[in-house]
């Protein structure tokens, strides 16, 4: 796990520049930096060492013939089996790291050896005789990569910050902020300015001195008709497989030379990857996090019980809002772009506890994105085949006009979901994932952004992500499958990734591993969902594992009380951040429509204040980062 940087100056190569590159990376790699200039090109790196900890296993590491080079961020899993089929083609390995594998690998087969990798990766592997450079970036874009063109060259970088000496910005694309302000975070392949882009997941790209040529997808999600599911399988016989990928997923991500643990939130997901590695791991490191001032949000007891049973050393972290709010400055600091989900903020505080104990740390996402288990795959199957729940929302919406709804507690979130499911239920397919994946309507964007772009320009955007295969009306697949290819990478794991390489921790997601994607991706949605039960298979598959209660629990997120601190501890700091002249000045956003928003905080109708007030608030923080540094 690691940090990347390089690419090719166009004129006159700026040493100074490329090396801040680097640094700016520091806490991805506090091992170890390096930079290499291959006059016009350079590589760069900073090293989070997690195998083979000797200076063997340095970056920029260059072939042993001399003619090739890469800079890699991340892990290759079957790295030793890779590593045993090029020793009996005649290579030779100078350490034990994966790195070297990787280097060899594309040596000898290039762009072909992707498929066959096993493990979430960014990499740019240089040609040192042809002069070109070739870029990719794993199945599920569990690493990021960013690209940039200007006057200067082409350049990539493991994070956002990291382009900005190479000449990233500053004019800023107006379908980011519209994706942004409605959603809290940034698709790709777009970026926040208008010459820097995403390298999205499962593609690779040549660079050359002419710049970065078409994006080449090597990896799509397969399809209900196409995937390694040829004939269905019965329901005892899928959940049987999907027990033994797990288990084999889980036991990969154990490769470690440096100590290794795993979150437990106490949900279904984190907690069948402790069940299974704790098997594996004698006393295996357990980390949760806990909120004093919260009850409604607390999931410690469920964690706790979970650890007792598999006989963890289990770590609570038990935060106060207090611990919350002087953390913030913290993890705002890590915005190297706008991204509004507030639940990054106790991600951070988790990472930064975790960081103490161990360097390595195995995480459940993925799992609600491939087996069902939102809210919203419950209103989307529902819209689908019940039409009971659809009348009842017809018949309630007239009352609930007085009730704004909100995510505070328990009755105001049921208000909140009856609302957008009734809405949503009027919609077509594609036009309903768009809304539900947004927080706020087109008409706040448009009121809020001087220059919004279109919804059309959204749509457009949004559409190759959500439904690049047109199944989106007709199987509910293909709704898991817009989770799968924009909410996981852009939302849930750029969020862990920006928040564990600000705490220099390595993340692994087990059930993420491609092999389980493409098994039960392609299983019909009935083995997933019912009327009754949310992500049923995976329930299924592990159900004498896990106390009653772990089953049987609500779903909740890792929520932070807004509202009540936007209103108290820091109104005088939201005041201040969000001054009215200031915006007016920038010429970005409507003052008058901020000002609309901050005189709400005294209304008992609160609905997505929270949100709004959050994005504008990360919003403006960031923007007076970029602009305005000391």
């Amino acid at each position: 796990m690691c940090g990347i940087s390089g690419g090719i100056f166009i004129q006159e190569v700026d040493k100074q520049a490329a090396q801040a590159s680097v640094k700016a990376l520091h806490r991805r790699g506090p091992d170890h930096q390096d930079v290499r200039f291959f006059n016009p090109w350079f590589l760069g790196h900073a090293r989070l060492s997690i195998l083979d900890l000797s200076a063997n296993g340095h970056q920029p590491m260059l072939s042993s013939c001399g003619n090739f080079s890469i800079v890699f961020n991340g892990e290759i899993y079957n790295y030793k089996s890779l590593r045993a089929e090029l020793l009996q083609l005649g290579y030779s390995f100078g350490s034990d790291s994966d790195t070297e594998v990787l280097l060899n690998g594309l040596k000898h087969w290039g762009m072909e050896l992707l498929p066959r990798l096993n493990g979430f990766f960014a990499f740019a592997f240089f040609d040192h005789v042809q002069k070109i450079c070739f870029l990719a970036r794993d199945r599920m874009g569990i690493k990021p990569l960013w690209l940039c063109s200007n006057q200067f060259g082409h350049f990539f970088a493991s994070e956002h910050k990291a382009l900005n000496p190479l000449g990233l910005g500053p004019e800023l694309n107006p379908t980011a902020l519209r994706c942004y302000f409605r959603m809290g975070y940034i698709p790709g392949p777009i970026s926040v300015f208008k010459n820097g882009q995403q390298l999205m997941p499962g593609h690779w790209v040549k660079l050359s001195e002419k710049g970065f040529e078409k994006p080449q997808a090597w990896w799509n999600l397969p399809s209900t008709l196409n995937s390694e599911v040829d004939t269905i399988p019965s329901y005892q016989v899928a959940a049987s497989k999907v027990r033994e990928l797990v288990e084999a997923s889980v036991t990969d991500r154990l490769i470690s030379d440096v100590p290794l643990g795993s979150f437990l939130s106490g949900g279904v997901d984190s907690s069948l990857v402790v069940a299974v590695a704790s098997q594996k791991v004698k006393q295996l490191h357990t980390f949760s996090i806990g909120f004093k001032d919260q009850p409604y949000f607390d999931e410690t007891r469920f964690a706790e019980q979970v650890a007792t049973r598999f006989n963890t050393e289990h770590t609570t972290f038990s935060l106060s809002n207090d611990d919350l709010l002087n953390h913030l400055p913290g993890m705002l600091d890590q915005m190297d772009m706008p991204f509004a989900d507030s639940s990054a903020l106790p991600v951070y505080i988790l990472c930064k506890e975790t960081r103490k104990h161990v360097t390595v740390a195995l995480s459940g996402d993925g799992g609600d994105e491939l087996f069902s288990g939102y809210h919203k795959h419950a209103g989307e199957w529902a819209v689908r085949n019940d039409w009971k729940k659809k009348w009842l929302s017809e018949v309630l919406y007239p009352f609930l006009g007085g009730f704004s709804g909100g995510r505070g507690n328990a009755f105001e979130n049921k208000i909140r979901q009856l609302k957008k499911f009734r809405e949503g239920s009027r919609l077509d397919a594609v036009e309903r994932y768009r809304s539900w994946s947004g927080v706020v309507d087109d008409a706040w964007i448009e009121e809020l952004v001087l220059d919004p772009g279109s919804p059309e320009q959204e749509c457009q955007l949004l559409l190759p992500l959500i439904d690049p295969k047109g199944v989106l009306h007709s199987d509910f697949n293909g709704f898991l499958a817009a989770d799968l290819q924009m909410v996981l990478p852009f939302d849930m794991l750029t969020k862990v990734d920006l928040m564990s390489m600000a705490n220099s921790l390595e993340v692994r997601v087990p059930l993420l591993d491609y092999r389980l994607i493409n098994y039960v991706h392609g299983l019909p949605p009935s083995y997933k969902i019912d009327g009754k039960r949310k992500k049923k298979l995976l329930i299924d598959a592990f159900i004498g594992e896990l106390p009653l209660e772990v089953w049987n629990r609500r779903k909740q997120g890792f929520e932070v009380p807004l509202l009540p601190w936007f209103k108290n501890e820091l109104n005088g700091l939201l005041i201040e951040t969000l001054n009215l002249e200031k915006i007016h000045a920038q010429k970005v956003l409507n003052p008058t429509a901020v000002q609309i928003q901050l005189n709400r905080l005294d209304s008992m109708k609160s609905g997505e204040l929270p949100f709004i007030l959050w994005s504008l608030f990360v919003w403006q923080t960031w923007y007076d980062k970029t602009f305005f540094k000391e």
